[in-house]
């Protein structure tokens, strides 16, 4: 389980505190049974044995999601609400306020996405979970997704029609991918990146003209 750990150290008590403390914690979100009280050993050398605990978080993944968002978001100034979507290998939250959402999804996406990864980083270090935070704002990836699905059959039916390869403006990472897959299913065109950084950005090319 995920959510479950089992430790070892001098003894039972140093080896919940170090948990507690590295995954920044209180004592009450978590279970523990103690699996080993351990002996000190003569001079701590022979006949020494480590203390082993079993602990389990209290909270689930999606628990520790939450509150984490809600968290960084009011220290913002955001008084949010969450929506929730449990799958099995991600997680999806959209975040619902009265405030001006725009502050919360920057400039193409940019501020969320970074909010997004910084979530999952915390999450992975403190909490040690793996499944993947997937974070909105007031659908906007669904809205910024109808966006690109217009832009790419726009470009593709000007590629097709003219025969020419047609450049994109740089875009983020995802917004890339999603282009890439899309496109890889209209007939007749092909894609790649180009550029470095903040400039990268997708080529839309004629698919017997691929180079």
């Amino acid at each position: 389980m995920e959510n479950e750990f089992i430790l070892e150290g001098k003894n039972v008590e140093e080896v919940i505190e170090d948990f507690l403390k590295s995954k920044n914690i209180q004592r009450n979100e978590i279970e523990y049974e103690v699996l080993d009280d351990g002996t000190p050993g003569l001079f701590g050398l022979v006949g020494y044995k480590k203390a082993r605990v079993r602990i389990k978080l209290k909270r689930t993944e999606e628990e520790s999601a939450e509150n984490l968002i809600k968290e960084i978001l009011k220290k913002m100034g955001f008084d949010v609400k969450l929506d929730t979507i449990r799958e099995e290998e991600r997680t999806f939250i959209n975040i619902l306020t009265e405030d001006d959402s725009s502050l919360l999804i920057g400039k193409r996406g940019k501020t969320l996405s970074a909010l997004q990864y910084i979530i999952n980083t915390i999450l992975s270090i403190k909490m040690g979970t793996s499944k993947r935070v997937i974070l909105d704002v007031g659908n906007y990836r669904e809205k910024r997704n109808e966006s690109l699905k217009r832009l790419a059959e726009d470009v593709a039916r000007k590629v097709k029609s003219s025969g020419r390869a047609i450049k994109l403006e740089p875009m983020s990472p995802g917004d890339r991918k999603y282009l890439h897959i899309y496109l890889s299913e209209i007939k007749g065109v092909t894609t790649k990146s180009i550029g470095e950084g903040h400039r990268r950005r997708i080529i839309v090319i004629p698919q017997e003209k691929v180079y």
